[in-house]
Formats: structure tokens, C-alpha cells, sequence
């Protein structure tokens, strides 16, 4: 979506994988973050984290220093996630030979989840609306409503990734067929 709204330039993603606070060391996350942060300049960087069993959203803005904070439960950041983050932030701001103070941090109030099970789609139907919606700053006057998503918006953002999936297996299994044809010509000409 970021391509298709020429908003590529606006937001940076970082990979979950490279971010679980519970399998990595902290400063093999922070390396990661700062590294991307320097490595591909973009107004915000969207961060779903996975947290004790529970999906949670940041997104970074280093040019404002700021770190937006979203939870479907209305958790705060645990302390070793703020100095992750805080000290890629801190990185990235001293490889640009720049001192600024501690990030601002802002919770932000957005839909809450009534259920146990439905947090991975509360990440995705934000980051959704952050991107469809072009918002790179206030957050907090966008994502005021706290009821819970409808079954149809779940289902919404179910059915995008599905298709989303799809074509991206589709793409890989194009790809191995014109890799192996490829493969084939060169191996008949050589036996020519």
C-alpha cells in the first residue's frame, strides 16, 4: 500500500522478527533499529512488537523524536523495550552528530480489544490505517475511539493479508518456474 500511495519515502518497517525482546539480546535490537533508522531515512518507522504472548505497535519518528505507543490492552512499554528504543533513537541521533534529550513518548488510545486472541490484527488494522490515512503525527487526535474493533474490520484486515500472502506465494512460485526454466536452457545448451 505504501508503494501503490507513494508513500514509500514517509514509512520505514521493521522486521518482528529482528525485534523479539525475548529471544535477542537488547543490543542486537537497538543495532538493528539505529541501523535501519540511519540506513533508510523515512519520517516514521512502524515496529510490531511481539510481547509477552501480546501484539503490540511503535512507531519512531527520529527527526521528532518521538515514539508513539500502541496497545489494544492498554499496556504501557515495559522498561527494557523504552531503553531499546530510547538508546536506537539516542544511536541514530549521535551518527548524525546531533545531542537531543530522551525521546518523547505518547501513548496513544486507540481501539481496545475485548478479546484475548485479537491483538495481531489491532497491529495490523493500525499500521493500515496509519498508511492509508497518511498520518505521520498526530496520532493522538486521529486514534481517540477506544471501543473495540467490529467483527467486519477483523475480517477486513484478515481478508487483505490473506490476498496479500497469496500473491506473494504466487510471485515466489512464478519466480522458482522462470528460475528452473532459466536453469533447463542454459543445461541444454550445454549438452548441445
Amino acid at each position: 500500500m505504501c508503494i501503490s500511495k507513494n508513500f514509500n519515502k514517509l514509512f520505514g518497517f521493521l522486521d518482528p522478527n529482528r525485534i523479539l525482546v525475548h529471544t535477542k539480546p537488547a543490543e542486537v535490537i537497538q543495532t538493528y533499529i539505529q541501523n535501519k533508522l540511519d540506513g533508510e531515512p523515512k519520517k516514521c518507522y512502524l515496529g510490531p512488537l511481539l510481547n509477552s504472548n501480546h501484539w503490540q505497535l511503535f512507531v519512531i519518528c527520529p527527526e521528532d523524536n518521538i515514539i508513539f505507543w500502541f496497545c489494544s490492552l492498554n499496556r504501557s512499554p515495559k522498561k527494557n523495550i523504552k531503553v531499546i528504543l530510547e538508546g536506537a533513537l539516542e544511536g541514530y541521533h549521535l551518527l548524525r552528530g546531533i545531542k537531543k534529550k530522551k525521546p518523547n513518548w505518547k501513548n496513544i488510545m486507540g481501539h481496545q480489544q475485548d478479546n484475548g486472541w485479537a491483538c495481531g490484527y489491532y497491529v495490523m488494522k493500525n499500521m493500515f490505517d496509519i498508511i492509508d490515512a497518511c498520518i505521520v503525527e498526530r496520532f493522538n487526535e486521529i486514534f481517540t475511539d477506544t471501543s473495540s474493533y467490529e467483527k467486519e474490520s477483523i475480517d477486513h484486515i484478515r481478508q487483505l493479508w490473506a490476498q496479500f500472502f497469496l500473491q506473494k506465494v504466487e510471485e515466489q512460485e512464478n519466480q522458482e518456474k522462470k528460475d528452473l526454466m532459466t536453469k533447463q536452457k542454459r543445461l541444454k545448451k550445454t549438452y548441445i
